[in-house]
């Protein structure tokens, strides 16, 4: 009996020190509560003006937490660098004045942010392969 309680508790520290260490909840961990709705975002349309490319997109973000939090987003274009869109495949949400904008959500409630815009460096070419949402980073600040 106590050589298999010894096994069982064996197991489950394995499987404990497992998920700890697998990084497909590293945004969920370092973000805890905070998350994009994906199903309820998307992709909007692009511009480019003076050798930097304005890429609109609708986030809608939850907040699960008992606190408000301020958020700022990146997004990862990597398929926007191979068609030559963008220069660099990470690109950050700006405000007008083109600094790092910064989203607030208050606790327990889910937004949608109707003008997130992210902006990076123009590559040379002015075509976009697809209309999906970028790969979008959370940063709680």
């Amino acid at each position: 009996m106590k050589n298999c309680f010894l096994k069982i508790l064996y197991i489950m520290l394995l499987l404990i020190m497992l998920f700890n260490s697998s990084g497909c909840n590293t945004i969920s961990q370092k973000n805890a509560g905070c998350f994009i709705v994906e199903s309820e975002s998307w992709f909007d349309d692009f511009t480019v003006r003076d050798d930097k490319v304005y890429i609109k997109c609708e986030v809608v973000l939850q907040n699960t937490t008992s606190d408000n939090r301020r958020i700022k987003m990146a997004a990862i274009c990597s398929e926007d660098v191979e068609t030559g869109l963008l220069k660099n495949e990470k690109v950050y949400a700006v405000d007008d004045n083109q600094k790092e904008r910064v989203f607030v959500i208050n606790a327990n409630s889910k937004q949608t942010f109707e003008d997130v815009v992210f902006l990076g460096e123009f590559g040379g070419k002015n075509t976009k392969n697809n209309r999906l949402l970028p790969r979008i980073i959370l940063e709680i600040v």
